[in-house]
Formats: structure tokens, C-alpha cells, sequence
């Protein structure tokens, strides 16, 4: 039996933000990537695709086909990841 119940952080945030008495916005553009390292506790399974699909909004922001994920804050850890992906072509 699980001792907790997982739920998605954009279903917290936004009742959090209102909770505080600001607003929620709906942007066009991603604002906000989630880093390809971090791993889900509940879908490993589609953790390469998380990840392509992130990167595919990544690149496909603004209409600048060369962002990537050197113009994104990242740890050295989190590097590292996204070098393994450019030298193996996989996440």
C-alpha cells in the first residue's frame, strides 16, 4: 500500500499561485522546460520521450530552430546528460 498520493506539479501550482492572490497565465511559447535528466517516479517508460518532446519545444521556440539546451540554465550534472545525448543520439 503507498503511503502518499502523487500529484502533478501543474495541477498544484496554479491552485497555489491563485491561493497567494495572483494570476494564472496560458503563454503561446513554453516558458518552462523540464530538464531531460529528471526521470518520472510513475512513467519511466516515456522518459525518452519526455525528453523529445522537450527538446522538440526547445528548438521549436520563437521559430529559432537553434536553441538548445546550452541556452538553458543547467547544472554540471545536467550537462553532462544532455552531452551523452548529442554523443549517442539517445536520452
Amino acid at each position: 500500500m503507498r503511503a502518499y498520493v502523487a500529484k502533478p506539479i501543474d495541477k498544484i501550482m496554479p491552485r497555489r499561485v491563485m491561493a497567494a492572490g495572483l494570476k494564472v497565465r496560458v503563454v503561446k511559447q513554453p516558458v518552462i522546460f523540464r530538464a531531460p535528466m529528471l526521470t518520472s517516479r510513475i512513467h519511466t517508460q516515456w522518459d525518452a520521450e519526455f525528453c523529445k518532446s522537450t527538446d522538440l519545444q526547445l528548438k521549436s521556440i520563437y521559430g529559432a530552430a537553434d536553441n538548445d539546451w546550452d541556452d538553458v540554465w543547467l547544472t554540471d550534472e545536467e550537462h553532462c546528460v544532455v552531452k551523452y545525448q548529442r554523443e549517442n543520439g539517445e536520452w
